[in-house]
């Protein structure tokens, strides 16, 4: 009769315990945007440049972005011109990537990864809204084609 009375207790207990067993903490979601921008670490050549439908000629091996953390730099023969902060949306089509001036000018720009070529879109004009809809060179858009350089 003793038996059959602890039965149950030792039940509760074993289920009890189970209660304050460690959970384990779910793994976290990688996020997108860090993933995206690890990706553009490092220097990327300009290989390419138009702004509207004219295509500027490019000067290999002296223009250029360097990517370091979530900071752009832009050269022109060797010298830096241009710093910015980057943000990325790589949950958006097309990519999106936001380039924030140090002068609080900020330019919203589409991006295309491909491998080791980087392709960036952007308006061109002076207080433009809203970012390009595709690649396509047009009035007042800017399309950039960079090449990784290998180190």
């Amino acid at each position: 009769m003793l038996r059959s009375n602890l039965r149950p207790v030792v039940l509760l207990a074993a289920l009890a315990s189970l209660g304050l067993a460690p959970v384990p903490k779910p793994k976290e979601k990688p996020d997108p945007a860090k993933e995206e921008l690890k990706k553009l670490q490092g220097k990327w050549e300009l290989v390419s440049c138009s702004l509207g439908r004219q295509r500027l000629k490019v000067r290999p091996g002296e223009e250029g972005d360097v990517y370091k953390g979530d900071q752009l730099t832009t050269f022109n023969g060797g010298e830096a011109v241009t710093r910015w902060t980057v943000t990325l949306d790589p949950t958006k089509s097309p990519k999106q990537m936001d380039k924030k001036g140090k002068d609080g000018a900020l330019l919203l720009a589409i991006y295309r990864l491909e491998g080791d070529t980087l392709t960036v879109c952007y308006k061109n004009e002076q207080g433009a809204k809203g970012r390009p809809a595709d690649f396509t060179p047009g009035k007042g858009v800017g399309v950039e084609v960079l090449r990784r350089k290998k180190r």
